[in-house]
Order: structure tokens, then sequence, then C-alpha cells
């Protein structure tokens, strides 16, 4: 399936996005507008077959999400996320299996939105 999904070019936002935004589940606190190069860190992570963990996992926690925009707004893509590396894309794809980043992705990831979160 995954080798499909890379052949048939299919992964998460079929377009490239032309915004997207960190959401928090804590009242209060607004989403944060990504820019550019954190976007495309974040999809190049998440389309990765190498940034997971390939095996189940225990009940899924996330405390943000992310949404992916086209240029009239509309959502092409949504990803919730925890902090400990756990994801769930929406288009879900195989390449993503159940969604626990490894380390090495988990970082990256966190490098990339780090400057955000000091906001």
């Amino acid at each position: 399936d995954c080798a499909m999904e890379f052949k048939d070019g299919i992964q998460l936002t079929l377009e490239k996005p032309e915004s997207a935004e960190l959401h928090f589940h804590r009242l209060g606190k607004m989403p944060l507008s990504l820019n550019r190069q954190q976007t495309e860190t974040i999809l190049q992570v998440l389309n990765d077959t190498s940034s997971y963990v390939w095996g189940e996992l225990g009940t899924p926690y996330f405390d943000s999400y992310f949404t992916f925009h086209d240029q009239d707004g509309n959502c092409i893509g949504y990803t919730d996320f925890s902090f400990e590396g756990q994801t769930y894309s929406t288009p879900s794809l195989a390449k993503m299996k159940w969604g626990l980043l490894n380390e090495n992705a988990r970082e990256k990831l966190l490098v990339a939105i780090g400057s955000e979160m000091k906001r």
C-alpha cells in the first residue's frame, strides 16, 4: 500500500497548502499561523514512512492539531498531534501506519514549531 501511495503521488494534502495553523486543545489558546518552511517540514515528516514506529499503539491522546488550507482558506488536511509523538492524519494514509513518530521525526517536527511554542 505504501509503494502504491508513493507511485501515485498520494500524500497528506494532495495540493500544496497556502497556509497552516497549529491549534491547541486548551481554552483561550489561539491557533498559531505557521510559515511556509514550517509547513513544508511538518508535511515532509508526516509523509515519510521512515518517520514512524511501525507497531500497535496504546490509546491515542492528542493535545494539539495542525490544519492545512488551500488558497481559498478551505481545509485540505488535518493532523491530530501530541507532543509525545502520536499523530493521526486525515486523510489517513497507509504510509502513516498508526501514527507514532520515532524520536528523530518527533524532534524534527518540534524544532520546526519550536519558535511558535515560545509565543
